[in-house]
């Protein structure tokens, strides 16, 4: 969501489902009474806003996105209806939008949050139970299907060529991961993946041509990671 214009600061909840709108209209109402009340404003607001993103969220999953794109877009929407109503509840405390710094924190807070990665977690869990339409070929159910997931599925096809089974946890220690958690985020396009685990992926599929060059560095990477030094 953009920083808002100070004279357009709009009621969200006539927008909302009828379902939540209610709800959503409550925790506004409340958290004008504690900002008016209380000292810690950002905190308030936060709250409010991941209460409103908790009630927006699972309803998401209902809309049958096929595409984890679309249902990271829906998300993303979710998260600036939040912010949108906690502007607005800064407007009735204080009459005006709330700092720009609150706006980004909030923000990002609500993007990174636990609540985020596992709506997307069961979004790729249902697409697992889903049919697959005629005429189509099977994926691996295992693994999202992601631009970047579908780059390491090539990648992974390309090396058991060579006659070994390739897992994400050997792709894991290639990277320099000693669990496979944050190779699943890059693999999923999460928010929560770090530029460095982009990074250490991308330059896996960019650069490792062989599987010889593959399984040396693996086994190279675990004996680091076991060695007397290393933390």
């Amino acid at each position: 969501m953009r920083y808002p214009d100070p004279d357009c600061i709009p009621d969200p909840a006539p927008e909302l489902p009828s379902t939540v709108a209610g709800q959503v209209r409550s925790i506004i109402l409340r958290s004008v009474v504690e900002l008016r009340e209380k000292l810690n404003g950002r905190e308030i607001l936060w709250q409010a806003a991941m209460e409103i993103f908790d009630l927006l969220t699972p309803l998401r999953l209902q809309e049958g996105h096929t595409k984890i794109e679309s249902f990271q877009q829906g998300v993303q929407a979710d998260i600036d209806t939040a912010l949108a109503c906690v502007h607005y509840s800064h407007r009735l405390a204080f009459g005006g939008r709330m700092s720009f710094l609150w706006h980004r924190d909030i923000g990002d807070r609500l993007a990174l949050s636990p609540k985020a990665e596992l709506m997307e977690t069961t979004w790729w869990k249902m697409q697992k139970t889903l049919p697959v339409p005629r005429g189509t070929r099977p994926r691996n159910t295992r693994t999202p299907d992601t631009p970047t997931a579908r780059a390491i599925e090539d990648f992974r096809r390309r090396i058991e060529a060579g006659g070994r089974e390739v897992r994400q946890i050997d792709m894991a220690a290639y990277c320099r991961y000693t669990d496979v958690t944050m190779f699943q985020r890059v693999q999923r396009e999460a928010p929560r993946a770090g530029k460095e685990a982009i990074a250490n992926v991308k330059r896996m599929l960019e650069e490792c041509q062989s599987p010889d060059r593959f399984w040396s560095t693996v086994e190279m990477n675990r004996q680091k990671s076991k060695s007397p030094g290393k933390k």
